[in-house]
């Protein structure tokens, strides 16, 4: 008994060693001068059936992150790696009260700028410090939120220029390399296990091949986004993943599962739904503005503020629970129909999901998912009778 109790001891100092050396070895030490550091980015590229992809932790991505961090902004002060999380406060502390920031504050007060929105002009500039317009943001892209003004946009990014200079975020960004390198690396060989990205094309009926990308969001939590951008003619779409998950309770490397990978796909999902729903926003209209209404409580504590955004979210999420028939468990497209009613207030999503089903049922008749869209407008325009509206 003495030996069993020993060795449970030894096991707990182990355990508790290593807790403690990963914490206190989150105490950055930042070796090196004042002069201004480039981010050298942490990029891998993954092939996924037939498919190649880019994941990354992208260093526009991260400063967009904690600049609205320090602005206040609650989605993204919801980083759930604790030693990241310790880092980020001590080492940007001092420039809280920088111009960034408070132009950031400015803005979501103004424009409600958060959630997807950094995210969408990140992947519309170039590499950092010089954050150069990839494409001309004026006149507004149409792939660029629409939260972002132009004369702002540029105004707010002269500003993000300096914050990356004075803060010296490259520096930040170098010494976390080999957390992003795990944590990108882990990801790539789940993605090449277990990843249908060769889906997009067969189910959207899209001939043009965008280029795509995982982008991941280390200081974000549980909050992923959706972006796009236009370049030279190519497309280049993005899935900004969350990290919510970390072993040691939270203390060690990020951990990504199947559940990520649906997440990567919903976000993506995105960029190939919502145009078609904002070409037939004026058929959706009625529908919609008959539904917000009775929804809007749900809708709003997920930061779906109009009934425009809620169509949105409609269209990918049941397209979402196509690929999860097409690829998971029946027990798997149950719960998600299941958690979209109940959990998140998607009600109907199930009758939506028999709808639109019939659409992989008939692809010699509906070829796109847009040549079926008129059957989702019918649906919606039947359902929404079901709720009444005081909206005009």
């Amino acid at each position: 008994m003495k030996r069993k109790g020993n060795y449970r001891e030894n096991v707990f100092a182990i355990l508790t060693l290593t807790v403690l050396t990963t914490m206190l070895g989150c105490s950055a030490s930042y070796v090196g001068n004042d002069i201004a550091t480039v981010p050298e980015t942490v990029i891998r590229s993954v092939q996924a059936g037939d498919v190649d992809i880019d994941v990354s932790v992208d260093p526009r991505a991260e400063l967009m992150s904690i600049i609205f961090r320090l602005a206040g902004n609650k989605e993204y002060n919801a980083c759930r790696i604790r030693k990241y999380d310790k880092d980020i406060k001590k080492y940007f502390k001092p420039y809280k009260g920088h111009s960034a920031v408070k132009f950031a504050a400015a803005l979501r007060n103004k424009r409600g700028m958060g959630y997807n929105a950094p995210m969408s002009l990140a992947v519309h500039v170039g590499e950092v410090p010089n954050l150069q317009e990839l494409v001309l943001l004026d006149p507004r892209p149409a792939e660029l939120d629409t939260r972002w003004q132009p004369e702002e946009a540029r105004e707010f990014l002269e500003e993000a220029r300096l914050f990356a200079k004075d803060s010296n975020f490259g520096r930040f960004y170098n010494y976390h390399k080999p957390m992003y390198d795990k944590a990108v690396s882990d990801l790539t060989q789940l993605l090449e296990n277990q990843a249908h990205f060769e889906w997009f094309e067969d189910f959207f009926g899209q001939k043009a091949k965008p280029h795509l990308n995982v982008v991941l969001g280390m200081a974000n939590g549980s909050n992923s986004y959706a972006a796009s951008v236009v370049i030279k003619g190519k497309k280049h779409i993005y899935s900004v993943l969350g990290v919510w998950r970390c072993d040691l309770f939270g203390f060690g490397n990020p951990k990504f599962h199947r559940g990520s990978v649906g997440t990567i796909h919903h976000e993506l999902c995105h960029s190939y739904s919502n145009p078609i729903v904002f070409k037939y926003s004026d058929e959706l209209r009625a529908a919609g503005q008959r539904m917000y209404p009775q929804l809007a409580n749900k809708m709003r504590s997920r930061a779906y503020g109009n009934w425009q955004n809620m169509m949105c979210e409609y269209v990918v999420r049941v397209c979402t629970i196509q690929y999860y028939k097409r690829y998971e468990t029946t027990n798997t497209v149950e719960r998600d129909i299941k958690d979209n009613i109940n959990s998140r207030g998607f009600m109907g999503m199930r009758e939506l999901n028999e709808a639109v089903s019939k659409y992989e049922d008939e692809r010699e008749k509906y070829p796109t998912f847009e040549s079926f869209f008129p059957r989702v407008i019918e649906f919606f325009d039947e359902y929404s009778k079901k709720f009444t509206s005081d909206e005009g």
